[in-house]
Order: C-alpha cells, then structure tokens, then sequence
C-alpha cells in the first residue's frame, strides 16, 4: 500500500477516535508505541502515529468550535444547502458564529445557496431518535429546528455562488423544453444534480432496482468535463500547464456549479490530482489519488468522514480499485469469457467490485437491495456514459446552439429512455421486501471483512512475487 494512503488511513482513525472521545487514552498510547519504534529505529510507525493524533486535534477542535447557544429573536443566517422537492424548501443555514439551523420555506420565493436570510421564528432545539443522524447534526454544528420562519430580508452574501445556482435553474428550465418527463427529471439529476423533480413513482424503481447512484452526479461527469476539455484544449499541447489550468478551472467551476456535495468534491479533487499528475507525466496511483481527496476534504471539515454521498461514493471508488481486475480475472475464467459477453462481463466486474465495500451501509442503513440489483446494473450501466455525454452535449447546444438543441435531444433520447424503462421493467419483478438491519456493531464488521478480503489479496500478491522471485534465483541458466 503506497506511503500516502497508509498516512491517510491513521489521519481518519485518529478523527474517529477523537469523534468516540477517547483521543486522551489513544494519544498516550500512540505516543509509547511511537517511542518504541523510534528507538527501533522504525519511522513509518512513528510517523503513522504522529498524524493519526494531528486527527485527532483537528477533529477536537471541530467539534469545540462552535458551541450550542439560544437562538435570539431574528439573525442573519447564509443558505449552505436547498434541497427543493414539490413541496417545499428544505434548507441548511449558517449564522457567522457557524451555528446552523434547519428551516423549512415556500417554494416561491426561491431562495438560493450563498443568500443570507434575516430569519426569526420559534426555535426548537434539533433533537432525533436515530442517534447517527443526531451525531451528525451535532458534528456540523446544526442545533435548531426552525418553526414558523419569517423571513424578514434577503441580501445575496456570496453573489459568485447564486450566479452558479441561477445558471443550474436556467439548465433545468432549458431542459425540461427540451425532454418529457420522466426523461427531462432523470437527464436534471444526472447532469446537473437537481434531483429534487424526480417523481416518488420513478424514484422508487431507481432504489427498487439498486441504481438510485445513477442519478446523482459522480465521477463520470468529471470524467466528461475533463475529457472534453481536453479535446477542445488540444492546441494547447505546447502549453502544457495552461492546457491544465483550463481543464482544473472547468472541473472547479463544474463541481460548484452542480451544488458541491461531497461526492462530487471528492471526485473533483480526485480529477484535478489525474490532470496536475499527467501534466508532469508523473505515475498515478489510484490509491493515492483517492487518499489525497480524503484527507483534503476531511482535514477542511473533519465532519465530512459520515456523510452518506461521500461514504458511498469514496467506498465504491476504492472497491473498483482493489477488487475490479481481480473479478475481472475471476469472470475470465466462467461463460462471460466468451466475445459476445465481452460487454457484460466490465459492468459485472465494476458492478459487484463496488458493492463488495458499500453492502455494509446498504444492509445496515439504507436496505436490502433487489435481488435484480446486478442485472439492472449490468443492463444499464454500460449505457450511462453514452447518456451523460450525449446529454451533456444537448445542454451545451440550448445554451450555445439552441438550433441544435433539439437533434442532440433525439440522440439522447435512446440512451435515458433505456435506463428509465429498465429500471421501471425490473422494479416490477417480484422481490423480497427490503430489510434494513440497523446495527452499528454489524456495519463495522462487514467493513473489516472487506478490509480483511483486501490485506488477503495483497498477501496472495506479495506472494506471487516472491515465488517468481525463488524460480528466477533457482535458475541453473542464469
């Protein structure tokens, strides 16, 4: 395992040490360990050591940053998040002392991440009987539930931000002249992240199905940005760093301008170390490219370690990497090997590599998924590339082109009505009613069971190359 995933390993354990409260006991016990490997003369431990309590300070002073105070009559509080259904305004606010609130607002008017709101109402104090979630809450520092809000005024904080979240509301509109729905929600969520048009009807046959992770925005997106980017930069060869600053300002400008959640932020920051790596035509390591966005977004907020998107997200990313190509070898040796399954055989193989991590927060918290779940996956998946550049390519012609707009719109039209009715077609099949098992001590060892399953593999590797090593010196030729 390369020396930065390893260091980024023993930050996240001492931020979740730190999160359980024991970071007095650990820091002392760390310390003598590190003592002993140093009088050893063994660094690697001591260094482990060292940053896994830099996670720990990092993660104590998060927590003790913003302590819980009343709420006064009426504040100033900044839109972080919207998340805007058929009903109503969901939003999370931050008041300039960093305490933040959950209110819920009309749909008209709309109010947008980065405004500040002048806020008054009657103030409860957040509590949940699902303590992960009031963990969380607690983390981040959102203490008050707001009951009936008036808003007083609206001042835009962070104009820059509203700019990126006008220019989303102006896509969708565009969009949605573009397709019918159930299309024009599905092509909404999965280019530009506003799922909140989704119907309950479609929603439902996406998780039913196991491929709700289609309609959010992931790495693919930034794979598109970067790659066309890339395309159109293409005179730029002999300018190599400003080719990059080009790509890197459009996966920034992307990111924000699909709201920044953090599974987009980690697919970003893992999409700018593959440009700045390329660019000085240094080797990449995947390991150490998903390592780098982890500590990035975990040392900005420490908090970010438990939400669900960047779990999920990070979790299957690092499944592809450790289990894809062996089970990709391993289908290699059953009826997929054959040419005309050749296709199938790339989507099983990333389809059961990312769920060998994610199962145990899809058993324990979001639920059994269909017994069809790898199927719709290998149905579906292959064709969602294909879907996300060519609607990518409709949503630049309705800005740029508008004439073309509608042609681009007949290409794409197979791609999302293929996901849409397979998933629809699937979800209708009989299936066992979805079980969540909600046991903390059940998820942390179905994660040291893929943990277990990948020091496995790295032994059988290590092994590997120590009896090729053995045949090489046994060798009477040599």
């Amino acid at each position: 395992m390369p020396l930065l995933t390893k260091l980024t390993c023993a930050w996240m354990i001492g931020i979740i040490i730190s999160d359980y409260k024991y970071q007095t006991i650990a820091s002392c016990l760390m310390l003598v360990v590190g003592l002993v490997f140093c009088v050893k003369k063994k660094y690697l431990p001591l260094l482990c050591a060292v940053v896994s309590i830099a996670g720990m300070l990092r993660m104590q002073y998060a927590q003790q940053a913003v302590p819980y105070q009343p709420f006064p009559p009426a504040q100033w509080y900044t839109i972080s998040d919207n998340r805007t259904n058929w009903q109503a305004q969901k939003i999370t606010a931050f008041a300039q002392d960093g305490q933040g609130l959950l209110v819920t607002l009309p749909l008209n008017p709309p109010h947008y991440p980065g405004e500040s709101l002048l806020l008054s109402g009657h103030a409860q104090r957040l509590t949940s009987t699902h303590a992960p979630y009031q963990a969380q809450m607690d983390r981040r520092h959102v203490y008050v539930m707001l009951n009936k809000p008036v808003v007083h005024a609206v001042i835009p904080s962070q104009p820059w931000r509203i700019a990126l979240e006008h220019w989303r509301t102006q896509s969708q509109h565009k969009l949605q002249q573009l397709f019918i729905e159930p299309l024009s929600s599905v092509v909404i969520g999965m280019l530009i992240g506003l799922n909140g048009d989704v119907s309950e009807t479609t929603a439902q046959s996406f998780r039913q199905t196991g491929t709700s992770h289609i309609l959010v925005i992931s790495g693919w997106n930034i794979s598109i940005v970067a790659v066309v980017c890339m395309q159109i930069t293409a005179r730029l060869q002999g300018r190599p760093w400003l080719r990059a600053g080009v790509v890197i300002a459009a996966i920034v400008v992307y990111v924000l301008a699909t709201g920044a959640s953090a599974a987009v932020v980690r697919a970003g920051v893992m999409g700018v170390a593959v440009v700045i790596g390329k660019t000085l035509d240094r080797p990449r390591n995947a390991w150490n490219i998903l390592a780098l966005a982890a500590w990035a977004m975990s040392m900005y907020d420490p908090s970010v370690l438990w939400d669900l998107g960047f779990q999920l997200s990070s979790l299957a990313t690092l499944g592809l990497i450790a289990f894809s190509s062996p089970i990709d070898t391993w289908l290699e040796q059953s009826p997929f090997a054959h040419p005309t399954l050749a296709w199938g055989r790339e989507g099983l193989a990333a389809t059961l590599a990312a769920q060998m991590t994610t199962w145990p927060i899809m058993l324990c918290r979001l639920g059994t998924p269909s017994p069809w779940s790898i199927l719709a996956n290998i149905i579906i998946t292959p064709v969602v590339p294909f879907a996300m550049a060519t609607g990518t390519l409709t949503l630049v012609c309705a800005w740029m082109v508008p004439v073309l707009a509608p042609i681009t719109t007949w290409v794409a039209y197979p791609a999302f009505q293929w996901i849409i009715v397979g998933s629809q077609v699937l979800a209708t099949w009989p299936a066992p009613t979805r079980v969540i098992i909600d046991n903390p001590w059940l998820e942390w060892l179905g994660h040291a069971s893929w943990v277990g399953c990948i020091l496995f593999l790295y032994w059988q590797k290590q092994q590997n190359i120590l009896s090729v090593g053995t045949h090489i010196d046994d060798d009477p030729i040599k």
